[in-house]
This record gives structure tokens, C-alpha cells and sequence, in this order.
């Protein structure tokens, strides 16, 4: 189920002014300029591929996020293919050079135990009341994503500990993971 954050359509027009400044962009970007193809999972408002696009990428670009809020946010460009779905709607295999999830957008596949739940509450002195959205997302360790990643047939290239491509450490704030394909 979508968080209504993201599938009312006047909540989704605030993601970006919140999210402003994300310094997982900077990490994403290079790599997605030097793809002929991109497919972005949860592309939300399409902030990264519009980026991408203004960047001057010239090939194809595809969003694919479950939230219709989000959409029609990310649908001012119509440069960029727009899916309405999530991976279980789409019979894609092979057909982009890069797949990206861009900052936690992985932690909505839910499937185990390690979950945190909260509510967010949205006021605009034009509303009548205030606007609620629950959220529910999932935080793995990193043994419990290798172990994910792989039964999902990925094996994992590259791992940080944030978005500057510092090492992974205990400590780490983030597990940003690179990953492709078994062969």
C-alpha cells in the first residue's frame, strides 16, 4: 500500500521542497549520464531523471514509481517515460543499461521483522485540517541485504558507508550498494 504522502497528489508536491539538497543525487548522477538506458524504481517526483535530463542525457530515460501523487509531480516532463506500477507490473528483462533506487526507496520492500513505523502530519493555513500520512520502512544490517540482494539474483559490486563513497563501517550512517545481475 502507498503511503499517502506520496499518492495524494497535493502532499507529493511537497516531497521535493523537503528533500532539497539530498546529497544522494551527486553519487547517481555520474553513473547515470554514462548509461545509454536508465530505469529509476521509485522515481517519485522524477527529481533524478529531470537532473539527468537537464544534464543533457540524450537517451532513454524511464520512471517507475507506484504513487500516483508522485507521478503526476514527476509528469511535467514528457521527455521521460512515466509507469504507473511497481516491478510486479512490468515485464521489463534487460532492457536498461542502469536500474537505479535512489536514496531509500529500498526501504519500503517490505518482508521481515526489522520495521519502523511513524506518522507524518502536514498544515497549510488553506486546509481545513491537518493532513496525515502513515509510513512504514524496513532497515536491514548488512548481512540481512547481502542475503536479500542475492536470493533476488544480484550479486553486489560495490558498498559505502554515504553518499561521498566513504567505506562501510559499523558505524556508517547509510549501506549504499551497487549491484548487477548474476550473469
Amino acid at each position: 500500500m502507498v503511503d499517502r504522502q506520496f499518492s495524494d497528489a497535493a502532499l507529493a508536491a511537497l516531497y521535493d521542497a523537503f528533500c532539497a539538497g539530498s546529497p544522494d543525487f551527486a553519487f547517481y548522477l555520474p553513473m547515470v549520464m554514462s548509461a545509454r538506458s536508465v530505469l529509476d524504481i521509485g522515481c517519485g517526483t522524477g527529481a533524478l531523471l529531470h537532473a539527468t535530463r537537464e544534464a543533457g542525457h540524450a537517451g532513454r530515460l524511464c520512471g517507475l514509481d507506484p504513487a500516483d501523487g508522485m507521478l503526476q509531480q514527476a509528469r511535467k516532463r514528457s521527455d521521460i517515460d512515466w509507469i504507473l506500477g511497481d516491478l510486479s507490473t512490468v515485464a521489463w528483462d534487460r532492457e536498461f543499461d542502469l536500474v537505479v533506487m535512489t536514496g531509500h526507496a529500498f526501504q519500503v520492500l517490505l518482508g521481515d521483522d526489522e520495521f519502523v513505523s511513524f506518522t507524518t502530519t502536514y498544515t497549510n493555513p488553506s486546509w481545513d485540517r491537518p493532513q496525515t500520512s502513515r509510513s512504514t520502512l524496513r532497515f536491514l544490517d548488512q548481512k540481512s541485504l547481502s542475503v536479500f540482494l542475492s536470493d533476488a539474483g544480484l550479486l553486489i559490486e560495490e558498498q559505502y558507508g554515504y553518499w561521498d563513497r566513504r567505506p562501510l563501517t559499523q558505524a556508517s550512517p547509510e549501506i549504499i550498494t551497487i549491484a548487477r545481475r548474476h550473469r
